[in-house]
This record gives C-alpha cells, sequence and structure tokens, in this order.
C-alpha cells in the first residue's frame, strides 16, 4: 500500500471483489475522514459473518451510526467506564495484580519462560470475571491459563477480520482482556528493546515504593517517567 500511495497519491480507491475500498495515507487525508467528515465515514462495513455475531448489528460496534447507536454508547460509557465505576473495582484490581506478580516471580525463580500476553490475558480474564460474575471459580479458568484465551481471542479475529478489542461493547469481555494484554505486551516489549529506559523506569519504581515492597496503583500519579513511557 505505501509504494502504491506513491504512484497514485494519499487517497486511493480500490475494487476488492465487489467490494469499494477507499485507502487513506496521508495526514491531511486522516484527518478529513476520521474527523472533519467522521459522521460520514463511521459506519463499518457490513459482512454477513459480522451480521451473525452481531445479531444483525445491534451491537455498538456494528450499528449504524444514529440515535440507538448514541444510546447504547451513552448506557456503557455512564454504566462501565465511568471513573467513580472504575475505581469502584480498585480492590479486584490489587487482588489479581498480586496473583499476576506472584505467578511471575514464581517463574522467575526457576527459570522459567514466561509468556508475558497469555499471563496478561489470564491476569484480565480473572479480574473482569470477577468483576462482572463475583469469582473467577469457573470452567474458563483453567481452560484460558493454559493459553486457552489467547487461541479464542486468535479465532475470533479470524472470523471477523477484526482484533477482538473492536467487538467492545458487544463482548466487553473480549474487548477488554484482547485491549489491556496487548498494551501491556506493547509497554513491556518497548521497554525490553530500550535497557536505559527500562533501568530509569526500575530506578524510579524502587525508589518510590522503598520498604513497602510493591507500588500501589494509587502511587501511579506519581511515577511521571513510567507515565511517560507507557
Amino acid at each position: 500500500m505505501a509504494t502504491l500511495s506513491k504512484i497514485y497519491g494519499p487517497v486511493m480507491y480500490l475494487q476488492y471483489g465487489r467490494v469499494p475500498t477507499v485507502v487513506i495515507s496521508s495526514v491531511e487525508a486522516a484527518e478529513q475522514v476520521l474527523k472533519t467528515q467522521d459522521a460520514e465515514f463511521c459506519n463499518r462495513l457490513r459482512l454477513a459473518r459480522r451480521k451473525r455475531l452481531s445479531y444483525n448489528y445491534v451491537d455498538m460496534v456494528f450499528a449504524p451510526y444514529g440515535e440507538y447507536w448514541r444510546e447504547i454508547r451513552k448506557v456503557c460509557v455512564l454504566e462501565l467506564l465511568s471513573a467513580k465505576r472504575v475505581q469502584s473495582f480498585k480492590a479486584v484490581r490489587a487482588e489479581e495484580i498480586d496473583v499476576l506478580i506472584n505467578s511471575i516471580s514464581s517463574c522467575s525463580s526457576n527459570t522459567t519462560t514466561v509468556n508475558l500476553f497469555e499471563k496478561a490475558t489470564t491476569f484480565t480474564h480473572k479480574t473482569i470475571c470477577k468483576i462482572a460474575l463475583g469469582s473467577t471459580a469457573c470452567q474458563t479458568r483453567s481452560t484460558f491459563d493454559n493459553g486457552g484465551l489467547t487461541k479464542l481471542l486468535r479465532e475470533v479475529a479470524a472470523v471477523t477480520s477484526l482484533s477482538a478489542s473492536d467487538f467492545f461493547p458487544k463482548n466487553v469481555y473480549l474487548g477488554g482482556v484482547d485491549s489491556t494484554a496487548v498494551i501491556i505486551n506493547w509497554a513491556m516489549t518497548e521497554l525490553v528493546k530500550n535497557p536505559k529506559a527500562m533501568k530509569k523506569v526500575q530506578e524510579e519504581v524502587r525508589n518510590h515504593v522503598g520498604s513497602k515492597g510493591k507500588a500501589e496503583e494509587s502511587d501511579l500519579d506519581k511515577l511521571q517517567y513510567l507515565k511517560n513511557a507507557s
């Protein structure tokens, strides 16, 4: 696409079979599509698999832009994503973070390779299950702890041609698990690739935590370098 855009310009019209497709490859054109003319371009392409998965486009992701979409988005924002609602789950997050850290520590003590993405998906899965259902003690726990959740996310992406996070909030669970795990994995990968930045992050956290032994959620606003690095 990059090569084609150099030949035909920042806005290209392609015909994928019966599907007309416009490819945008410049900042100026992207701003027109995603901001200035957003209402004209915000609807997603309608495909048979997406129609079945979204029960005839009744979820927030695939529903056409309009009054219905605005209403379900409002419900989602107010009932699930408000600052007050997020803070109400602080204790659950802290508990599952302890489990995650202990799991990684146990692997490092016996030199076992750590698959961070699987650890992160398990952490977010258990956190969301506990918030939504009050417990992680279900069949999915044993299934997903062994990489099954990662496999499920890939299957969803293959069936729909989208990442699982694109289904928020049709499936808030998948969206929450996938998005959070990807961000954690990406941030850690960048730190590993930049040892100097990694060292500065480690020093900041250790100096701030001191004798407490571990960082808490309330410490995050005080860790400026960590916030900038992530």
